[in-house]
């Protein structure tokens, strides 16, 4: 489930350092899978809003997502390169044009 948190500077009585410490000390605390942050600001104050997944959701839905390849496509697999580091041949077959 998505859930939001919101940080703002007023509570740390407009001072940015103590601001941005709360928030890094949450995420390394957490370590929610972010999908969005939005700074606005109220006055002179800055808001930061986060949207995020908590750290044990995202890690279950990983899970979840992850899908282990059976033997026979491992074999057939072992020499395929599946990350080419060129750019793909995009050459078309060459053939007669009826004029």
């Amino acid at each position: 489930m998505q859930r939001v948190r919101v940080f703002t500077s007023a509570a740390y009585g407009g001072d940015l350092a103590q601001l941005e410490r709360a928030v890094n000390d949450w995420l390394a605390a957490d370590q929610p899978q972010v999908h969005q942050i939005a700074q606005s600001t109220v006055g002179e104050h800055i808001v930061l809003t986060v949207l995020y997944v908590e750290g044990a959701e995202a890690a279950q839905r990983e899970e979840a997502a992850s899908v282990e390849v059976p033997e026979v496509f491992e074999r057939t697999l072992d020499d395929a390169e599946l990350d080419p580091s060129g750019p793909p041949d995009l050459t078309l077959p060459e053939l007669e044009l009826p004029y």
